[in-house]
């Protein structure tokens, strides 16, 4: 009779715990807070949290506007175009990653 009490309850939890995706508590720190306290204590404990911090980070790219290569490193001219006789300049371009 305690068995399906039991796994209920776990089972609450876990589903307690899934809230945590995306939020600054893990979803172990989730699970445990909602088994040892309780799974409201857990709603409580996951929604009192933030949410991530997503990070942005940019970079610099040459592109060719001619043949459309791109290069990480800073360069004036195509050195593809300069092999087919042509000097296209270079256009630095921010990427977000």
């Amino acid at each position: 009779m305690i068995t399906p009490i039991i796994l209920t309850y776990i089972g609450i939890s876990v589903m307690v715990a899934l809230f945590a995706f995306g939020r600054r508590i893990s979803f172990a720190g989730a699970f445990f807070t909602s088994v040892f306290l309780s799974p409201l204590v857990g709603i409580i404990a996951i929604l009192k949290t933030d949410k991530n911090i997503r990070v942005k980070h940019y970079t610099t790219r040459y592109v060719c506007p001619k043949c459309n290569i791109e290069y990480t490193e800073e360069k004036e001219n195509c050195s593809f175009c300069l092999e087919m006789g042509e000097k296209i300049k270079v256009k630095p371009t921010r990427i977000l990653l």
